[in-house]
This record gives structure tokens, C-alpha cells and sequence, in this order.
């Protein structure tokens, strides 16, 4: 709990630049994303990798594409994976995160980043799969309020708490001059 608070104290004593950083290193990721995504449409290796891991479990099922985005036809069920689900936007705004942060060096911030986008495509894929095995599982009113509100709400804590996490080894190892 030192930690935070030490932490908490250097964050609030620049406040001001951290906010303003992070504002627009998030505009910027976002666009950038956004202009790396047009060209690939990047619900196609979600609904490639989500069907390879269905069929690995038995489930037949197909991926198509709409004329907009990647999808699976599992049975009579057709479930498009949408940009949205990419996740773009929440990378964005924890990659802007890490790299606003005026507390830790740069190399610590490439490594933090690196180990968010994998941790990132991981998650966000076993999102996908989970809402899938939910479609085909259980009413469709629930799945809407687990997919609106609790999956959302839990893939934003978990970053948060990446984020934290991050903070904490960071500012440790650049404390002990650690090389990495």
C-alpha cells in the first residue's frame, strides 16, 4: 500500500500533463488504429481463430463475411463479430495510458505495452468465444445485459488492474536500476 500512495502523490503532483497527454496520445492511437484497421479488416482474424478453436471443439461452424465484417454461421445461428469488437477503443485508451504515464521511462512503457496487446488479443478473443458459447447457450436477454455491462465493465477492471500492476514493477525496477 506504500507504494500507492507514493504513486498517488507523484500523479496528482502533475496531474495536468498526465491528463493532457494521455488525451492526446488517445486521439492519436485511435486514429491511428483506425486508419491501420480500413485496410484490414481486423474481425477477420477473430472470426478465423474463433472458428479454428470451435472446430478444435467439436462445433461445426462457418466464417463469413457480410460486405463489411468477418463472421460464424454455427448452425441456424449467424453471429457477426463487429468492429467494436475489436477492441480498438479500449487499447487505445490503455495504451495512452501507459505511454501518458510521465512516471516511467520509456523502455518500461514498450514493455508494458507489449505485454497489454498480447494480454489484450488473448482476452478480448476468449471474450468473443465466451459470447459465443453464450448465444448458443442461453437466452438472449441475458447475454445482452453479460455482454453490455458485465463483460465490458470486467475487460475494463482487468486492464485497469494490468495498469496498476504495471505501475507498481515499473516504478520498482527503474527505483533498482534494473535492466531489462
Amino acid at each position: 500500500m506504500h507504494n500507492y500512495k507514493k504513486l498517488k502523490e507523484k500523479i496528482l503532483t502533475n496531474k495536468f500533463y498526465h491528463f493532457f497527454s494521455f488525451v492526446i496520445l488517445f486521439f492519436i492511437l485511435l486514429g491511428l488504429f483506425y486508419l491501420i484497421s480500413l485496410p484490414i479488416n481486423l474481425s477477420k482474424p477473430y472470426a478465423m481463430i474463433s472458428s479454428k478453436i470451435l472446430f478444435g471443439l467439436g462445433i461445426d461452424n462457418s466464417v463469413f463475411f457480410n460486405g463489411t465484417n468477418y463472421g460464424l454461421q454455427i448452425s441456424q445461428m449467424t453471429i457477426n463479430i463487429l468492429d467494436v469488437c475489436t477492441g480498438l477503443f479500449e487499447l487505445s485508451v490503455f495504451l495512452a495510458l501507459i505511454f501518458a504515464n510521465l512516471l516511467v521511462s520509456f523502455k518500461y512503457k514498450f514493455y508494458g505495452a507489449l505485454a497489454l496487446l498480447f494480454l489484450f488479443l488473448f482476452f478480448n478473443l476468449i471474450r468473443i468465444l465466451l459470447m459465443i458459447f453464450l448465444l448458443s447457450n442461453v437466452n438472449i436477454n441475458i447475454v445482452n445485459v453479460l455482454h453490455t455491462i458485465v463483460f465490458k465493465l470486467g475487460f475494463f477492471l482487468l486492464f485497469i488492474y494490468f495498469y496498476y500492476i504495471w505501475l507498481i514493477i515499473s516504478q520498482n525496477l527503474q527505483k533498482n536500476k534494473v535492466k531489462l
